[in-house]
């Protein structure tokens, strides 16, 4: 009779145990296809680079309802699902230009591109950011998510 019960409750444990699975967004682990290498930021936005190439673009998912394109990313970081990039020799607003700042905050449907670093700072401000986030070089980062299937953007300096 023991051993029954004993059965029984190791059953019903494993069972319990097998409906806590973990669920995942696979979108924040895929590495990209053969042809290129790609990281994520935050939903839809992502970081692809074309075997061969050097020049990375930071842009929306292929599958999202608007088109967003920041050419020659250099630098990037994550605050609180808040994406900050600086791009060199890039488009904003439809025009090439030097340089560029770009702030894009999904959740607040907010894409803003500046082509002065001060208007940049003060629009972080706005959005309650009081110092300016360091900005990672886009490589360490690749190479930050290729060894970990995953970017803790509060870490990536301290590997």
């Amino acid at each position: 009779m023991k051993s029954s019960i004993i059965t029984i409750v190791l059953l019903l444990s494993l069972c319990s145990c097998g409906n806590k699975k973990q669920k995942f967004d696979p979108y924040y682990t895929d590495h990209g296809d053969w042809d290129d290498i790609r990281f994520p930021l935050v939903k839809p936005y992502e970081a692809l680079c074309l075997n061969g190439s050097h020049d990375w673009i930071v842009q929306k998912t292929q599958n999202s309802e608007s088109f967003f394109s920041a050419p020659s990313t250099k630098k990037l970081n994550v605050v609180n699902g808040v994406i900050m990039l600086y791009s060199t020799k890039t488009i904003l607003n439809g025009v090439n230009t030097k340089e560029a700042w770009f702030v894009l905050a999904p959740e607040k449907h907010v894409e803003k591109g500046f082509s002065n670093h001060n208007e940049y700072l003060r629009y972080l401000q706005l959005l309650g950011v009081k110092n300016e986030p360091k900005l990672y070089d886009i490589e360490d980062v690749s190479r930050y998510f290729g060894d970990r299937d995953t970017i803790d953007w509060q870490h990536i300096d301290k590997n």
